[in-house]
């Protein structure tokens, strides 16, 4: 159900009836995404029994802090937000202490779970993605991209049990 909702939700299926597939924006990022984060889910449940979920967050967020300093310095983009304005600083800092929020408590879950329940809440990036990119993109949900949101989340909610 999940597979299908995604999958219905990121797909303009009148698009791909006149030129071909063509994926709504963000499809792309979000299965990688996605991909990505069933791997460190799985991996995450591992380390967060072993060494803790706070320990497990304050290494992961490390290391992808570095990770980007690196591949600023290899493309050879700007590191600073000197030219943004103020709000905008406020915002990138007030996104950043959600995400590591929600990655903690996650990783908390999964010290109390098992991944198997805690992953798909978790990887349900898809739906963000697209719900994002229709508020702030001004996107065109279709009838049926909003079934398959509709869908994804009720599979999520059935396999809870």
């Amino acid at each position: 159900m999940i597979i299908i909702g995604a999958t219905s939700a990121s797909l303009d299926w009148g698009a791909i009836a006149n030129q071909g597939f063509q994926p709504s924006r963000g499809v792309r990022e979000a299965i990688l995404g996605a991909f990505f984060f069933g791997i460190y889910w799985n991996i995450s449940e591992i380390i967060s029994e072993e060494i803790g979920w706070l320990l497990t967050t304050v290494l992961v967020k490390s290391g992808i802090v570095v990770f980007l300093f690196f591949f600023s310095l290899a493309s050879k983009q700007e590191k600073g937000l000197t030219s943004s304005s103020t709000k905008t600083k406020h915002m990138i800092l007030l996104m950043g202490v959600i995400e590591v929020g929600a990655v903690a408590l996650v990783n908390y879950g999964l010290t109390i779970g098992d991944a198997i329940l805690i992953t798909p809440i978790a990887s349900a990036l898809s739906i963000v993605t697209i719900a994002l990119a229709v508020i702030f993109l001004k996107e065109r949900m279709t009838k049926l991209q909003g079934s398959g949101i509709i869908m994804a989340i009720a599979g999520i909610i059935a396999t809870a049990f």
